[in-house]
């Protein structure tokens, strides 16, 4: 008997060319899918940034809710993060403003010193460096420290970090780097003040620490004249020199021009900022791999360097002072008016 399987040749697989079309259909449907899946997970992470920076704008205007609208401060003087001697002095200079206790808090580790003079757990008063910038004080209206960190690889990498009973405030500590690296910058020098800057020279009892200048940072939010144009709060980044690692955050971000401070020190050149040229240049397109001080200024008063991160496809997530946020290019950025309060064009230079 004849076996018609094989009498008729049957085929036991497929060919070299069909197999290399299937794989070349597979490849191509692949590389069809694969950017489609990474702008879904773009879109994402840039969903969940929108997320918590409105939930940052929400704690930020319950703060000023409490305060007589006045926003918080973005970096205070150094007097204020520090209680007064047990006579009422002050144990930094001259400043009558020390033992500000509405500037000390503590933080979710329970770090810091109490009124009995107890160090670290149950203690309820952080003091220095980890209060001078905003976000410890802005913690308390957050249910958690995730309001001030989104990303969750950096906050489980920060976790990691040491909680001592004492120093708390030096470099290398969880209490610092929450306080140095939240992943929005505060646009501090025009909005909230900053001391680094020239805000607070609570020793003298001026506003500015150069000359006879009256206050040019918006202190109340009634102060705002186009609160759907002024930031709040930015997308940032900066470098951490203890790990040497660029971390997705940073405390402030800084204007395109030459801030108060910087014209008042170079007899009111232009130069400082990080976008000082004429209207109509356009600034680079952004590149992470350029150093992280590209856009920003150099480095902060210890040595950090820092900038506005357009993290979400050459865009960086904003705050304004209305609440409402939005997503920005460079070179919607390099605008003044969004940055101070009394520019009146986008090529703004501060004049006292």
């Amino acid at each position: 008997m004849t076996n018609r399987a094989g009498a008729h040749g049957r085929r036991a697989g497929f060919t070299l060319i069909e197999l290399l079309v299937v794989i070349a259909i597979i490849a191509l449907l692949i590389s069809i899918l694969l950017p489609a899946l990474g702008q879904a997970r773009a879109a994402g992470r840039m969903a969940s940034e929108l997320g918590g920076l409105q939930q940052l704008s929400r704690s930020y205007n319950a703060y000023a809710a409490d305060f007589k609208g006045n926003v918080i401060p973005g970096y205070i003087h150094w007097a204020w993060a520090h209680p007064a001697n047990p006579d009422g002095t002050s144990p930094y200079g001259t400043s009558n403003q020390c033992g500000r206790l509405d500037m000390r808090t503590s933080d979710d580790r329970g770090s810091g010193q109490n009124t009995s003079g107890q160090q670290g757990s149950g203690a309820v008063m952080m003091e220095g460096y980890p209060v001078k910038s905003w976000p410890w004080r802005l913690y308390p209206y957050m249910t958690s420290v995730s309001g001030l960190v989104i990303d969750k690889p950096t906050l489980a990498e920060l976790r990691t970090r040491p909680s001592p009973p004492t120093g708390y405030d030096t470099a290398g500590t969880w209490q610092r780097a929450i306080a140095w690296f939240p992943s929005w910058g505060m646009n501090s020098i025009y909005v909230g003040g900053d001391h680094m800057a020239g805000a607070f020279n609570s020793g003298t009892g001026l506003d500015f620490q150069v000359g006879q200048l009256t206050r040019y940072w918006v202190k109340n939010l009634a102060d705002v004249r186009d609160p759907s144009t002024l930031i709040g709060f930015a997308s940032a980044r900066g470098k951490d020199d203890v790990s040497n690692t660029i971390w997705p955050g940073h405390y402030n971000v800084a204007p395109p021009r030459a801030h108060p401070y910087q014209r008042m020190q170079q007899s009111l050149a232009t130069s400082g900022g990080w976008w000082n040229q004429p209207l109509g240049t356009l600034p680079p397109r952004w590149n992470p791999r350029l150093p992280v001080n590209t856009w920003g200024e150099t480095s902060d008063a210890l040595g950090y360097a820092y900038g506005i991160d357009f993290r979400h496809n050459a865009r960086t997530l904003t705050m304004e002072m209305d609440g409402h946020c939005a997503a920005l290019n460079v070179e919607q950025m390099t605008d003044m008016r969004r940055w101070a309060n009394k520019a009146t064009k986008p090529d703004w230079n501060f004049v006292p």
